[in-house]
């Protein structure tokens, strides 16, 4: 067991040793029914065909390299609560790798590297919500809105778990608002799952619903709405290399700007997005989007003066 943990760098445990003898002794690929044999006697493994190896797996050096690189990038997202149950499995590959391929331990996967979010508060109710899911099961949870000074409780019937930006929401059908609603795990203080109230089942389809939306939360009233913004050249390319919403349409290029069409709802999170890109961006319409953000950034000169 030493020498495995040695060889492999990550922690094996006995039964997680066991398992992988019965997966290699039971599978024809890509393990070929590994023929694994214990000596009693001596006190170890070997295989009872001289001939057998790991080494002969019917696989390609690209599609090796291709393995290594697809575990390396999931094992960056080992932290997230969706991914703990798969943290053993993305181990056993990289050692499978490692195992039956000429790799280089001074030149590891690491010149690949994705955003990792800190971590946000909520994140222990992630597997029970889930399940709740998964089971058509109704929630019962106590919440602090950002926006109140009192928490409150609420009965929810869940439908999707969201990330957005490194938190994580839940969204379903809301028994106190008697509409979809979308909470946020990090004010959620405590919560249980109801088997005694029965559970709304929903055609609630997630692609739908945010189809207008840009970030997480989805106006109960008011209907999305044709939207006008107006950019300078270097962040308009920006947009062009990478469309922030599916809805983005370029309807006018000039010498120096572009202006692009949006179909969107009204939210925070779009006047959020809008003040992010600075002077680099002008609302043409709607008039009351507009509004908004005049009122925002002379509130926020006024702090300046």
């Amino acid at each position: 067991m030493d020498r495995i943990e040695q060889h492999t760098g990550y922690p094996i445990s006995v039964s997680m040793f066991e398992k992988d003898l019965a997966t290699m002794r039971n599978i024809p690929e890509p393990f070929n029914f590994a023929p694994i044999k214990y000596n009693r006697g001596e006190n170890y493994y070997y295989y009872d065909d001289p001939i057998y190896s790991l080494s002969k797996i019917s696989l390609k050096e690209d599609e090796m390299e291709s393995i290594e690189m697809a575990s390396a990038i999931l094992e960056q997202y080992s932290h997230l609560p969706f991914m703990r149950q798969f943290v053993d499995t993305v181990k056993q590959i990289r050692t499978m790798v490692k195992t039956t391929h000429q790799y280089d331990e001074q030149n590891p996967v690491n010149h690949v590297k994705l955003k990792r979010a800190t971590k946000s508060g909520g994140q222990q109710y992630f597997q029970s919500l889930d399940t709740a899911i998964r089971e058509r099961s109704v929630v019962i949870f106590r919440y602090h809105s950002f926006n109140t000074d009192k928490a409150s409780d609420y009965i929810l019937h869940p439908y999707l778990l969201n990330e957005y930006e490194g938190r994580w929401y839940v969204v379903g059908m809301s028994d106190e608002h008697g509409e979809i609603r979308t909470f946020g795990l990090d004010r959620i203080i405590s919560l249980s799952i109801e088997t005694k109230i029965k559970y709304k089942v929903s055609d609630f389809n997630p692609d739908e619903y945010f189809k207008h939306t840009l970030g997480f939360v989805r106006p109960s009233k008011g209907k999305p709405e044709k939207i006008l913004l107006k950019f300078n050249k270097l962040r308009g390319k920006y947009l062009l290399s990478q469309p922030i919403h599916e809805s983005q349409n370029l309807i006018k290029e000039g010498k120096d700007y572009y202006i692009f069409e949006f179909y969107l709802y009204h939210t925070f999170e779009l006047e959020t997005r809008i003040l992010s890109w600075g002077d680099s961006v002008m609302v043409v319409s709607p008039p009351k989007l507009k509004k908004n953000i005049i009122g925002i950034l002379d509130n926020n000169l006024k702090q300046y003066i």
